[in-house]
């Protein structure tokens, strides 16, 4: 009796000490609890960010050629390529014609470009700019099986089938023979499915070729056209400082006016005597400039926010604010470089 007794209290207190290191260990500390808030406590609202061209091309008056070389993917690259830039109301040359003058003119698109041969080509297709993509490598891996081992329950059976495709890009203006841009298109694919009761069949090796050469086309379409997308930004929307009316007016897609209310909120702060509430005022100012394009004022409020009040995501703003100035200051010069001068410059 007494040894069964004091099994079930060696029992019990097995089970207690296990508790409490659980516990411990899943309790946070300070500073974690601090970096979470910072870093998942933001309220945020769903925007439009646009985004410039990279490589924006001068296509006023000119048309677009385009000419695809390579194995697999290459003629279903072109086919997309194409649809992308006609979508965009681009003037593309007929690939049939293309063909035929690159044939009577001897043109090997290789790395170097003949300016002469490209000037003799421009003469005949008129005011044109030449895309060569040259496809390298397009394949898919033979598709893996993995074993997912689990905590709790049986393991998990993997199917995954991989895609890579490399290419490289350039541009070429016939009436110059001036090579404009050079570019390399690198883009890879990953999908699976699992089960637990077996090795399922893999995704489809023809999806994921698929799912690659849209990546590389959307690299094309970003690297000469403006883009937008979707993405949740962190907006304080305290009831301090007017914080709260700049959320709503950007939540309801009214930038003008949230841009207004977030210049009266850090007005409104300046006599407010709790550090933060200005902090934020600041933040939520710095990323209405940012959204509005004007970087430098974004930079010097999102600063000031931080050294107010240590914030992550003021830091996070910042280096994203960073990176968008230095791609329009790169496209300014890009647009300028590539802007022909007038007639008898």
């Amino acid at each position: 009796m007494n040894t069964s007794r004091r099994a079930i209290q060696n029992i019990y207190s097995a089970w207690t000490v296990a508790l409490v290191l659980a516990l411990v260990v899943a309790v946070p500390t300070t500073a974690q609890l601090r970096k979470s808030i910072i870093t998942f406590g933001h309220p945020q609202v769903p925007v439009t960010i646009q985004h410039p061209a990279a490589k924006p091309l001068n296509l006023a008056g000119k048309r677009l050629a385009f000419n695809v070389t390579g194995g697999t993917c290459a003629s279903e690259l072109e086919d997309q390529i194409n649809s992308t830039f006609g979508n965009k109301g681009v003037n593309i040359v007929d690939r049939g014609h293309i063909d035929d003058i690159l044939r009577e003119q001897n043109f090997q698109a290789g790395s170097d470009v003949d300016p002469s041969k490209a000037v003799a080509i421009g003469r005949l297709l008129g005011p044109t700019l030449m895309v060569f993509v040259g496809v390298t490598r397009c394949y898919t891996d033979p598709p893996k099986r993995l074993v997912q081992q689990n905590i709790i329950g049986p393991p998990t059976y993997i199917s995954k089938t991989e895609a890579h495709l490399r290419a490289s890009l350039r541009v070429v203006d016939l009436s110059t023979g001036r090579v404009l841009d050079t570019q390399p298109l690198n883009a890879d694919s990953a999908d699976q499915t699992s089960d637990p009761n077996g090795y399922p069949e893999a995704p489809s090796q023809a999806d994921e070729l698929d799912s690659v050469e849209k990546k590389a086309v959307a690299q094309v379409e970003r690297r000469y056209f403006p883009w937008s997308e979707q993405r949740m930004v962190t907006f304080m929307n305290g009831k301090e400082c007017n914080l709260r009316q700049a959320y709503n007016l950007l939540k309801a897609n009214d930038l003008r006016g949230a841009l207004q209310a977030s210049q009266e909120g850090v007005e409104a702060c300046k006599s407010d005597p709790k550090g933060n509430h200005e902090a934020d005022a600041l933040y939520d100012l710095g990323i209405m400039y940012f959204l509005a394009g004007r970087y430098d004022d974004s930079l010097k409020a999102l600063t000031e926010s931080q050294r107010l009040h240590n914030d992550s995501a003021v830091l996070k703003a910042m280096a994203d604010c960073r990176e968008a100035r230095d791609q329009a200051g790169t496209v300014a010069r890009e647009e300028a470089a590539n802007t022909d001068p007038p007639p008898g410059a």
